[in-house]
């Protein structure tokens, strides 16, 4: 079904949703009593302080999480349009919280927590803004910890702003507490005003449970997103590194070998030019699925940057590890990605292989002897398979005869 776009608006809902349960009140106040008025007039209160405190606090959580992805982004394309967009996202986030520093969070307690936030967003914006101040491509281990620590800040402005909105709610069921303790002897009236909040409440809660699962989900699309790369689904780069440090350190813990695979996708910038990004994106997509359905589950495939694959290839030595690029270097050369206009893409790939811990024993060394190993084979022709001192035996493919990008 069809939702109209303020619907979508969380603030917007919950302002809705808790206006249900003090709907009854508002006819309770046409029969003119008194009393009934001035509870009435406690609600009205209760639900603009509620809205005024809620909607800010809702738009800062939404913001504070898109500030993490100029940087981001930057990490992973290098565009520099990106400070652009972390320029308004910060204007958006420093206006709020200088409107939300007034007369709805007046208190001490809501003052400090605002102030946590403030200085917490303030670290991450300077952190993001330095990142996007630094050359491109940058060193790997520099923009992990840079990209951990914007994460970090972020993460702690968040959880400060749950406390503020923790704060409000139980202030706002103490304020309906005593709103409600307020009724008059106008029994029926208020028996029938009770019976139709209840019910209210009960839509109302179905609401609000509906509306905490989608924030679940928005969790979760979050967590998803900060592991993997949004085009192909394959893990981002962020993510490889951990996965490589973890293997280094297990492969080094029981002695065991296991080999990297750097795989590059010769003449991208070809296919761009010629054929358009649309289909530059669908063969990102197509190698991705094609390095999904050839490897194993144990060895974790990344997207390590533009159109730059990387593979973990557990407890594979040297020899396991070439078997293994060659048969997909093969099943690329394979590859066909039809174009908008109706044509067919031929595609190859080289590819570079280290194995731990033989080319090296910690995760830097081993991507640069990858990345070496992949620069030989790009130098001594493309669509080859390079490891260890020279190209491996038999690897070395004829041109296809198809269009060649």
């Amino acid at each position: 079904m069809h939702q109209p776009a303020f619907w979508k608006s969380i603030p917007i809902r919950f302002a809705i949703l808790v206006m249900l349960m003090v709907v009854p009140l508002l006819a309770v106040s046409l029969s003119g009593q008194r009393l009934v008025l001035r509870v009435f007039d406690q609600v009205q209160v209760l639900l603009g302080h509620t809205v005024e405190r809620m909607v800010p606090v809702g738009n800062l959580n939404n913001l504070l999480l898109k500030s993490v992805m100029p940087a981001h982004d930057y990490l992973m394309y290098g565009d520099k349009a990106m400070a652009a967009e972390l320029d308004g996202i910060a204007g958006r986030i420093d206006g709020i919280l200088a409107d939300a520093s007034r007369a709805a969070f007046a208190n001490p307690t809501d003052q400090a927590l605002l102030a946590h936030v403030r200085e917490e967003w303030q670290s991450a914006h300077r952190i993001s803004r330095e990142v996007l101040a630094l050359p491109y491509p940058m060193d790997p281990a520099l923009a992990q910890r840079r990209s951990l620590q914007i994460e970090r800040h972020v993460q702690h402005a968040l959880d400060y702003l749950d406390t503020l909105s923790d704060t409000t709610l139980v202030q706002l069921a103490a304020d309906w507490h005593q709103a409600q303790s307020a009724r008059g002897t106008q029994t029926r009236l208020v028996l029938a005003s009770t019976a139709l909040a209840v019910l209210l409440a009960v839509l109302a809660s179905v609401g609000l449970t509906q509306m905490g699962r989608e924030l679940r989900d928005n969790e979760a699309r979050f967590r998803y997103l900060a592991r993997h790369d949004p085009l192909t689904g394959l893990d981002n780069r962020e993510e490889f590194k951990q996965r490589l440090d973890m293997e280094v350190r297990r492969s080094e813990r029981f002695g065991h070998p296991f080999s990297l695979l750097m795989v590059d996708i010769d003449q991208f910038k070809q296919v761009n030019d010629t054929h358009g990004h649309p289909t530059g994106d669908e063969v990102l997509c197509d190698l991705a699925r094609l390095l999904r359905g050839t490897l194993r589950g144990i060895e974790p495939a990344a997207r390590y940057g533009g159109e730059e694959f990387a593979v973990i290839l557990p407890e594979t030595d040297l020899h396991g590890a070439l078997t293994t690029a060659e048969r997909l270097r093969a099943a690329a050369a394979g590859m066909a990605v039809p174009t908008q206009n109706g044509q067919e893409v031929a595609i190859t790939v080289s590819i570079g292989v280290a194995t731990f811990p033989d080319h090296g024993g910690d995760a830097r060394t081993l991507v640069a002897k990858a990345d070496k190993a992949l620069y030989l084979a790009k130098r001594n022709g493309r669509d080859r398979v390079e490891g260890g001192t020279g190209a491996a035996s038999g690897f070395v493919s004829r041109a296809r005869d198809t269009e060649r990008v």
